[in-house]
């Protein structure tokens, strides 16, 4: 084929692409099925491997790039492509012709597609013969998620993709003895990463050791190859090391030693004022080089106040604009407490927020917006939260590398709400690293302990939630929708903060049309108004800028911004949720709840949550409706009834909670103390 055919060829391919992706199929508000333009694409590449092969021509270099980089995004799993077994088929045969005509020079130089994905591929395209273990090798770098000091040894756990190479590949660590510490691995499930077509690209394999912290030590990753070679591996350290990938000269300092990371090894030193002192000269001269200077100024104040800190400091917070959960609950009991603490504690929350308005009535607020909140994050000992996005334990968001290695503090998760389904995969120990989790119940207890989270018994604390001590129930004959969040509906969210933008695209979502048409249903209203009940719908506080998309009424009012959950649990006799863990607080006072799940197979197939072990038609406090008019029918049906909770749901409740006492701030702070 002439180069003038090949480009008009080539120009052909990439129009067809652009017209393709044009015409996505919709589904339940977000984009799926873009099988279409995969297979008509994989089907003309199959043409034009044929005219090749035909008239004896080559495959230019640049068509192969092409190939490589469609079926490299075709392999790589997202929830845009959805196809038949038929189809499957299809792809499969289809992309296994063309990689015959790939050189594997080009599978190995993709930079886009991830190395599990690029040993996958050379899997199809030949059964692995032309995989090369050591190129393998030469790649891997061991994934150290955490690396930090605990007592007398440096902990670190991470990500093993020793499988790669081969399943009985030996990995451990070498002193400067030639003394070996072996990896402890364990089943990371959450980790697994899988192919468009639902195999297995790479198993997931956690691994953690433990290594003596002594002057003049040093430690270095090591992995034997097939012929019993070793080979030393670099380390790529992940956002909770205190080491960095992105500084050469990177250190932490703790107690008695300081921590560096030189030539693929990791070293330690007894901690002097003038080691100290030339570590940060020299990490502080990268940051400027780096165009990171502007962080020099505030690592230093923290480094002198950390020195001169008489007692140790804890932040506490919830939302980064609202208050009102189980953080402020307890910050309101310690407050209230009269015996003295041994520690500093403040509350932050942006002073520009609405949510700051709540808190104005107590001392040491400290503005989250603010540096000197950053600073207080640089020095705390403890973080303690509702929540356990990325924000919450980093400050100081895309510049997080250049100054973890003072991040020291231990994380308290508080939670806000019970966790009855499964959401090891976003909450596992190697994605939260969390120093301590307080359960509500001894189902949620054993569900974190016993699941694939990476906790021990050790990190998690039967202790109930704060917010249930402040639980009253004076029903004033409201209902109250309160649905979740979808994962599946993509909002962009404000970069460090709990906000989500407001999205145009939110109102053609079947999430929206569900609920709209919900609270306007004529026959609810209609018997709302002959019961002499009135309603409020509340958005998610991740959905809070899409409040005004939704219509209210004479009878049920659309809320502005986020519920306030203790007069919402107080006052509503009926509640109407969906997957949302309010179930739990509403339920914990007798009061009867409607569960609305008409997209249940979708929600839980994008979610942050898989289904747990609490099964809500099984284990529930309510009856579960899983279409439109079985919802409208059983909202009616509670209606007439005066919102009157059933037995078997009362029944459940007893036996599901463990505290009832209100002393779950006591238990809360006893626990966090004793951490």
């Amino acid at each position: 084929m002439t180069a003038q055919k090949h480009w008009i060829y080539l120009a052909a391919i990439q129009f067809f692409n652009i017209i393709t992706m044009k015409y996505q199929m919709k589904l339940e508000g977000h984009e799926v099925k873009r099988i279409e333009y995969f297979l008509h694409t994989f089907r003309e590449y199959d043409k034009y491997l044929k005219t090749v092969s035909a008239k004896q021509e080559t495959v230019s270099e640049d068509m192969q790039s092409q190939m490589m980089a469609h079926i490299g995004e075709f392999i790589v799993p997202d929830n845009s492509v959805v196809m038949t077994d038929e189809e499957a088929n299809e792809c499969g045969n289809l992309i296994t012709s063309l990689l015959q005509a790939i050189d594997v020079k080009e599978i190995y130089r993709t930079k886009e597609l991830p190395l599990p994905y690029k040993v996958y591929i050379l899997k199809m395209k030949d059964g692995g013969k032309s995989l090369s273990h050591n190129w393998i090798i030469k790649r891997l770098k061991i994934g150290a998620t955490i690396l930090k000091t605990e007592g007398d040894h440096i902990h670190i756990e991470g990500l093993s993709k020793t499988d790669l190479v081969d399943p009985d590949t030996l990995c451990y660590v070498e002193d400067n003895t030639k003394k070996k510490y072996d990896l402890e691995f364990y089943r990371a499930a959450a980790f697994d990463k899988f192919t468009v077509f639902g195999d297995m690209a790479l198993e997931g394999i956690g691994f953690k050791v433990d290594l003596p912290l002594k002057d003049g030590a040093c430690y270095q990753f090591v992995i034997v190859d097939t012929h019993g070679k070793k080979h030393k591996l670099a380390i790529k350290f992940g956002k909770f090391s205190r080491l960095t990938s992105a500084v050469e000269n990177t250190y932490f300092a703790e107690g008695s030693f300081v921590v560096k990371y030189l030539n693929d090894m990791i070293k330690v030193y007894r901690r002097t004022l003038k080691s100290l002192l030339v570590s940060e000269y020299r990490y502080d001269k990268e940051l400027k080089a780096l165009g990171k200077g502007y962080l020099v100024g505030i690592r230093r104040r923290a480094i002198w106040k950390k020195i001169f800190q008489k007692k140790p400091l804890w932040l506490i917070f919830d939302r980064t604009n609202i208050a009102g959960d189980n953080a402020e609950v307890l910050y309101r009991y310690m407050i209230n407490t009269k015996a003295p603490h041994n520690y500093n504690y403040y509350f932050a929350i942006d002073k520009n927020s609405r949510g700051y308005q709540t808190m104005i009535d107590l001392s040491d607020i400290v503005d989250y917006s603010s540096d000197d909140y950053k600073l207080k994050f640089l020095i705390s000992d403890k973080i303690i939260s509702s929540q356990w996005a990325d924000w919450v334990y980093n400050a100081f968001g895309e510049d997080r590398d250049y100054v973890k290695d003072m991040y020291s503090f231990k994380f308290i998760f508080l939670q806000h709400g019970v966790m009855k389904n499964d959401m090891s995969s976003w909450g596992h120990k190697l994605r939260k690293n969390i120093s301590m989790i307080l359960a509500t119940t001894k189902d949620e207890y054993s569900s974190i302990t016993d699941g694939t989270y990476g906790y021990g018994e050790d990190q998690v604390k039967l202790t109930g939630m704060p917010r249930f001590d402040l639980l009253r129930n004076e029903p004033q004959k409201i209902v109250s929708f309160m649905p979740t969040w979808r994962k599946y509906i993509d909002i962009e969210t404000t970069r460090g903060r709990s906000e989500r933008l407001y999205s145009d695209a939110f109102k053609e979502t079947a999430y929206f049309r569900f609920y709209n048409d919900l609270i306007n249903d004529p026959q609810i209203l209609e018997k709302m108004r002959a019961k002499g009940y009135s309603g409020n719908f509340y958005v998610h506080p991740l959905f809070e800028a899409q409040y005004v998309d939704f219509r209210g009424n004479d009878v049920i009012q659309v809320a502005k911004g986020t519920a306030d959950y203790k007069k919402v649990f107080r006052e509503a006799s009926l509640l109407v949720t969906d997957y949302s863990s309010v179930d739990m607080d509403f339920s914990y006072m007798k009061k009867p709840v409607i569960y609305t799940q008409f997209d249940k197979n979708l929600f839980f197939s994008t979610h942050t949550s898989q289904e747990g072990s609490f099964d809500s038609a099984k284990d529930g406090f309510g009856p579960v409706c899983f279409d439109y008019d079985s919802t409208v029918a059983k909202i009616v049906e509670y209606l007439e009834n005066d919102c009157t909770e059933e037995k078997i749901y009362g029944e459940r409740v007893d036996a599901y909670f463990t505290f009832t006492d209100c002393n779950n701030c006591k238990r809360v702070l006893d626990a966090i103390e004793a951490l």
